[in-house]
């Protein structure tokens, strides 16, 4: 079981956690700080994606410029760079699918119940 769930954290910041912090583990940057140094980040900011308490006031966009500073860094990376790109576009693509599906399911609900009191008060 995903230790982050029942946390009332989005969907997606589960997400983004988990990916982040594997790719923090394959460059050898489980430090907060060291990682925010490394990707030019306040270390608030970067240990609000710590997998053990994530903060859920963190915002998509914020995640997606770690996402952009981490591709940054991998022009300095190494030699398996190509790989680690495809990886890193492949978990950013994941976090993005868990975005969106909790925003059309949050749209959706949203939209269910204001449209049954438009229509309930409807005058024809």
């Amino acid at each position: 079981m995903d230790q982050l769930a029942g946390r009332g954290d989005p969907g997606w910041l589960t997400t983004a956690v988990r990916e982040i912090s594997q790719i923090r583990e394959r460059l050898s940057m489980t430090a907060d700080r060291a990682f925010a140094r490394a990707i030019h980040m306040n270390p608030r900011t970067v240990a609000k994606l710590h997998p053990d308490h994530p903060d859920a006031t963190l915002q998509y966009e914020t995640v997606e410029k770690v996402f952009m500073q981490v591709g940054l860094l991998l022009d300095e990376y190494g030699d398996d760079q190509p790989e680690e790109y495809r990886l890193v576009f492949q978990a950013q693509l994941r976090v993005y699918r868990a975005y969106m599906d909790e925003k059309a399911r949050h749209t959706s609900r949203k939209g269910s119940g204001e449209d049954k009191k438009h229509q309930s008060g409807r005058m024809d």
